[in-house]
């Protein structure tokens, strides 16, 4: 499925990234999906599911999705006056949304999203989403020996070299790894293919050590956790203790691994189309209240 439109949105550091907007093929937009990618994913990520939610919403929507800073076609350089990783695509995503959405949103990611929602959250005048979709999500990250900031520092070094890829994965690309085993070493190969391996180590790398900052935020009923019950990077074991501490959301188990959006789109788009039709009444009476 092709976008609407590209655009080169300009973020917080005048960084450029790559956002595709996928307007609804009639009428006018009730709710703005915004889909965030995983760890070494790209826009691409997101067709089938894109495409699901267009063909069935039961209201106009508009989906917007961005490639990630040091992924696809976005900037590659990193800000040296933010403390890691994690803090800096919060503030990437709050860009998008503070300048492209504008009607009531629903954001959605993947996987590295765990992480980054949290931080979202504490930005000063973010927008506030009417839900959040958690996408076999990490919430926190294994520790290592030299810690993230190490290594957050090494990614600032090196990127000051880097530029975006002259070419970027299709969703023929991903679709070369439909099914794959989590650890793959084909789908590895493609994501060093396409971001190089020291871009690749290095990310991965300031990952290591990342704790949950701000699980409360996603403690209410606005929030749908989805978890795979084949998933080997974030077990089924671990994504129900995570649930434990949030009685309120509403947790969604499908038959998947961790690449769920590309592997069982079918699911995933369920679960969003549900989420947009428990939305409708919210933003109904939101819609009538301000006339």
């Amino acid at each position: 499925m092709k976008p609407s439109q590209t655009r080169r949105l300009r973020s917080f550091d005048d960084a450029e990234l790559y956002v595709e907007i996928y307007d609804p093929p009639q009428g006018d937009a009730v709710f703005d999906v915004v889909l965030v990618h995983g760890l070494t994913g790209d826009t691409a990520a997101y067709s089938w599911v894109i495409e699901g939610l267009q063909q069935n919403s039961p209201v106009p929507i508009r989906c917007l999705t961005f490639d990630l800073r040091g992924h696809g076609w976005s900037a590659c350089h990193f800000p040296v006056n933010e403390p890691h990783l994690i803090r800096t695509l919060a503030r990437d995503l709050n860009e998008v949304c503070q300048q492209l959405v504008t009607h009531p949103l629903i954001l959605a990611g993947q996987s590295l999203f765990g992480l980054v929602i949290q931080h979202y959250f504490t930005i000063e005048k973010h927008i506030p989403p009417v839900a959040t979709v958690l996408i076999t999500p990490v919430t926190q990250t294994a520790p290592l020996s030299i810690n993230s900031s190490w290594w957050w520092h090494q990614l600032l070094k090196a990127s000051r070299a880097w530029t975006p890829h002259p070419t970027k994965r299709s969703s023929d690309d991903h679709l070369r790894y439909l099914g794959s085993f989590d650890y793959s070493p084909h789908r590895i190969r493609s994501d060093i293919t396409f971001m190089g391996l020291k871009r690749y180590l290095l990310l991965w790398l300031s990952l290591f050590g990342q704790r949950s900052s701000n699980l409360a935020a996603l403690n209410n009923p606005n929030t749908h956790y989805i978890y795979g019950l084949q998933d080997r990077i974030v077990s089924s074991y671990i994504q129900r203790r995570v649930l434990k501490h949030l009685p309120l959301a509403t947790s969604y188990p499908i038959n998947s691994n961790h690449n769920a959006i590309v592997n069982h789109p079918k699911e995933v788009t369920s679960v969003l189309l549900n989420v947009i039709t428990s939305c409708l009444p919210n933003v109904q009476v939101a819609s009538k209240n301000s006339r």
